[in-house]
């Protein structure tokens, strides 16, 4: 616990007012961009490339070579798996 406290207060103490505006800014541009992506049909592509990209990493991290198959996403929302 004394190492957690220690080292958020030298996070803390290095900290400067020009890493505060940076991430400001850049958690302003990540929350428009999430607010374009949510009012458009963008959202079910991020979404299906965000599912792409899990299922890569997933394959990867549990070490499978032919978990990767090609996903159609049909009118009705079902996920078809082919082989």
């Amino acid at each position: 616990m004394h190492d957690i406290k220690y080292a958020f207060v030298s996070l803390i103490s290095t900290l400067e007012f020009r890493d505060v505006i940076d991430v400001a800014v850049l958690a302003y541009i990540i929350y428009i961009l999430l607010k374009l992506i949510r009012e458009t049909r963008a959202g079910q592509l991020v979404k299906g490339i965000l599912l792409l990209v899990a299922g890569y990493f997933a394959s990867s991290f549990l070490q499978l070579k032919n978990a990767v198959a090609p996903i159609i996403f049909t009118p009705s929302g079902i996920l078809t798996f082919l082989r």
